[in-house]
């Protein structure tokens, strides 16, 4: 089978209205945005997505909380390295991210939602994620100033399905910035083309 390698990093994040900020993360593959796991009585791989095996890596993971002084950008420096193996392009992977600020009584509250599709051409490349949110109604922005927290969705697969993003009403927020590399290995043998 053809192999994608995927190293990177999640490297920060700036353009936030505040610091003290960190970042859930997931790697996402298939049409239907399935998160491969572990499964089955062996333990062994599987994914949900047809064409699509998970060799070995983490496909999901949480970064440190950054609070840089004087208006400096976040620093993450969160490595990810995963590896597939695949029949089809179809469900190239996809780096879903969820932005989320810790105030100073330790209650989280989310800044951001964003996601982009890897780059399918092998080599070192630079990833911005634009993020967003569910726009808040002046009962949210007030309940939010006493009591913390902000509107979330329910089920956050609406993230990466483009029709059902454009019912929603968002605020933008700020960018992720993405370092990744992306290297592939026996596609021509296995007549797979990225």
């Amino acid at each position: 089978m053809a192999e994608v390698h995927v190293i990177g990093e999640i490297a920060g994040a700036s353009g936030f209205p505040s610091s003290s900020l960190f970042c859930k993360w997931s790697l996402e593959v298939g049409a239907s945005g399935a998160v491969i796991g572990r499964g089955g009585e062996g333990g062994e791989a599987y994914a949900a997505a047809e064409g699509w095996r998970k060799i070995s890596g983490t496909t999901s993971g949480r970064t440190q909380v950054d609070a840089p002084a004087d208006d400096a950008p976040t620093v993450w420096a969160h490595p990810f390295d995963v590896h597939y193996a695949l029949s089809t392009v179809v469900g190239w992977p996809r780096l879903k991210v969820e932005v989320w600020h810790q105030d100073r009584y330790g209650r989280d509250e989310l800044y951001g939602y964003g996601f982009v599709h890897l780059p399918t051409a092998p080599g070192a490349h630079e990833l911005d994620i634009a993020t967003w949110r569910p726009a808040r109604s002046w009962w949210d922005s007030l309940k939010a100033f006493f009591l913390g927290g902000s509107p979330e969705l329910v089920n956050d697969d609406v993230v990466t399905a483009p029709l059902d993003r454009f019912n929603l009403q968002t605020e933008s927020m700020g960018f992720v910035h993405v370092s990744v590399n992306v290297i592939h290995r026996h596609f021509a043998e296995n007549d797979v083309q990225a």
